[in-house]
């Protein structure tokens, strides 16, 4: 028989510890990559169940710690995304054409101040002036 490294990773080598450690941070088969360290016993012995449960505590702290910050990441970026879109396009990304024309219409009509007309005054002469 020989013993090989399994599919879904190993930490023989850094970029294959790196790879590793980046697919666990985002939750994807972090408890197969820790039973299988669990599992190991030495290089070229084979895997004996259960043998050191020492990993187990790094494999829960880096599923904690790193997948919050990957999560934490990922939708940071897309709502950082978002907003640019969002203030280059003037607040009206996911408008229609009919939706814009009545947005821009409402701003104008908030924009434009109403002439304002003085009241008409009490005595005679500056009544007539102010009628003409």
């Amino acid at each position: 028989r020989v013993w090989e490294n399994p599919q879904l990773g190993h930490f023989d080598n850094f970029p294959a510890a790196a790879s590793t450690l980046f697919e666990m941070a985002s939750l994807e088969g972090w408890a197969d990559v820790m039973w299988h360290a669990v599992d190991s016993t030495g290089e070229g012995t084979p895997p004996e169940r259960d043998h050191s449960l020492l990993p187990v505590p790094f494999f829960i702290s880096w599923v904690t710690l790193g997948g919050f910050c990957a999560i934490n990441l990922f939708v940071g970026v897309i709502v950082d995304r978002f907003n640019a879109y969002k203030k280059h396009a003037d607040g009206v990304l996911f408008m229609t054409a009919e939706q814009r024309q009545w947005v821009k219409l409402q701003q104008a009509v908030i924009q434009a101040n109403p002439v304002r007309r003085p009241k008409r005054p009490r005595l005679a002469v500056r009544a007539a002036i102010y009628d003409i």
